[in-house]
């Protein structure tokens, strides 16, 4: 359902985007046929969103972070002016005053761009509800992190190795882009003698890749892993003491 919504999103603000080109190039006497295409792509958001909230009343029971997020969305176009636009740009081509039906067509298609935008989140998330192996790994990349500055540069270049594996073995990497140009910069990334260096670009590309990852979950289970990571995984003492140790020995410049 929410993928034919993207698409259906999608090919709407397409058509936006031809229709203003057109109008742009539009001549006295073109105004009728423009109209009419545009009252056609009207329609179509007011279908969209009807949709959207059909489909977000049938997921209610299954999942009510993806029924509010519909909603959300929803709400966000029609307080961006995806069907006011919409209307005045049929009004303007109607008088042929296509400069203003440029512009207002311009809105629509960017409210068409968010919108589908949204609708591609909202099923991300939705698909990744109790992925078990996202959430360890959020955890597993979590503790790398804060282990980091205990880690010699061997070390160090192991942990985004693994980090690296374990990320090729994510379903969404193979879809993200972002993600594996990150498994790129872990396992190929320029390492320095210097363990501050490597302990500092390690933890920015761990960081980055936390953002990404935490992208495809709800905030409120992002907010629960986080939780749970500072409850589960507090540093003993012993820890502490290698750390404060460690920093020590780096300000005195005996490492």
């Amino acid at each position: 359902m929410l993928q034919g919504l993207e698409n259906q999103g999608r090919n709407l603000a397409e058509q936006q985007k031809s229709l203003q080109q057109s109008t742009e190039g539009a001549s006295s006497g073109d105004g009728d046929k423009l109209r009419q295409a545009q009252e056609g792509i009207n329609q179509g958001a007011e279908d969209l969103l009807a949709t959207m909230a059909q489909v977000a009343r049938a997921l209610e029971n299954v999942s009510p972070r993806a029924t509010d997020a519909l909603f959300e969305s929803a709400s966000e176009a029609r307080k961006g002016g995806l069907e006011k636009s919409g209307k005045r740009a049929e009004n303007a081509l109607n008088y042929e005053i296509f400069p203003k039906a440029t512009k207002e067509q311009e809105k629509v298609g960017r409210e068409l761009d968010k919108t589908s935008e949204s609708l591609a989140d909202i099923k991300r998330k939705l698909s990744n509800e109790g992925n078990e192996l996202l959430q360890q790994m959020l955890q597993n990349i979590s503790q790398t992190q804060r282990g980091l500055p205990g880690m010699n540069s061997e070390q160090t270049q192991q942990s985004r190795q693994d980090v690296a594996t374990q990320l090729e073995g994510l379903e969404e990497t193979s879809r993200n882009v972002m993600l594996q140009t990150l498994v790129q910069q872990l396992k190929h990334g320029n390492y320095s003698d210097e363990p501050s260096v490597n302990v500092g670009q390690t933890s920015q590309i761990l960081g980055q890749t936390l953002e990404v990852l935490q992208s495809f979950l709800w905030q409120e289970a992002v907010q629960d892993q986080l939780k749970r990571n500072r409850e589960g995984t507090a540093p003993p003492r012993k820890y502490k003491g290698q750390v404060q140790e460690y920093f020590r020995r780096l300000a005195e410049g005996t490492l």
